[in-house]
């Protein structure tokens, strides 16, 4: 791992930029098509869609980060976290999964006898999506984006701005930010429309985990789907989690094995899904 000083005098492709914002309007684009289909073609209703966004944020984001920060308070682990990236992400990738599933249980006892058409099923999932999205993706790619307009303005990264970035922060947190800023230098540009290839594909699949475990709540499907949609989601989540960044050929597989995840989990719900009973009101 370079320390920040090692950084000095290097310059940034304004390509990682190019890239970034590519994967941004992907992600905004697709999410804007689908919900006015959505509505139009399936009669979804506004409610289920904010539900699902909100229950991602309490249930999602931060019940994920809740625990694992409360993990991190035990020295023997928080050492585990700060020197085995590894386990950090498949941690919080559990922890996310599960905070998911909490989230659609949550969101459907809601909806259920109210919100049952199949429009507000879909929007309750996309909602979910749209929150993982942002909390997940959106958030880490602004700070992405943030540091790499600096770095390209700049053109070089002077001590004084080393200085400020590092001021008051633990070793594993510096270590942290000069992982990031190697990630910016190194990863392959395409890396950063990928990422918003992954939200795209997370949008859909949180789609139909949500009709999945619909059909299991109204018993018109088998009940464990609850679960399974929980072990898909962690499968997906370190999927493209747990690749090696300065590798194209990593990063490739690791989509490559995303996008099987997804598709398959899409293709398989599809098939049981067509026992739910929806709502024609």
């Amino acid at each position: 791992m370079e320390s920040f000083n090692e950084f000095i005098g290097k310059t940034l492709s304004g390509d990682v930029l190019s890239f970034i914002t590519a994967g941004g309007i992907l992600f905004l684009s697709v999410i804007i098509v689908a919900t006015i289909i959505i509505f139009r073609r399936w009669n979804g209703r506004v409610v289920p869609f904010l539900f699902g966004i909100v229950t991602y944020g309490i249930f999602g984001f931060i019940f994920s980060q809740l625990v694992v920060s409360a993990l991190a308070m035990i020295p023997s682990i928080d050492y585990a976290f700060s020197y085995n990236q590894s386990a950090y992400n498949l941690v919080q990738a559990i922890f996310l999964a599960i905070g998911m599933g909490i989230a659609r249980w949550f969101i459907l006892k809601m909806m259920i006898s109210r919100y049952e058409r199949p429009g507000d099923v879909y929007l309750a999932g996309l909602g979910i999506g749209i929150g993982q999205g942002i909390f997940s993706y959106g958030l880490s790619i602004f700070a992405f984006y943030v540091n790499a307009q600096v770095l390209i303005n700049q053109g070089e990264v002077t001590t004084d701005f080393i200085s400020g970035l590092t001021e008051g922060l633990t070793e594993a947190n510096i270590t942290s930010l000069a992982d990031t800023f190697s990630q910016l230098f190194y990863a392959p540009e395409t890396i950063w429309a990928l990422l918003g290839l992954a939200a795209v594909l997370d949008l859909f699949l949180n789609l139909f985990l949500m009709v999945a475990t619909f059909g299991a709540m109204k018993k018109n499907i088998n009940y464990m789907w609850s679960w399974y949609a929980i072990a898909i989601q962690l499968v997906s989540i370190l999927s493209f989690t747990v690749y090696d960044y300065r590798s194209v050929t990593s990063i490739a597989i690791s989509f490559i094995v995303k996008t099987i995840v997804t598709i398959g989990a899409i293709i398989v719900i599809n098939k049981v899904s067509k026992a739910i009973e929806y709502s024609k009101e």
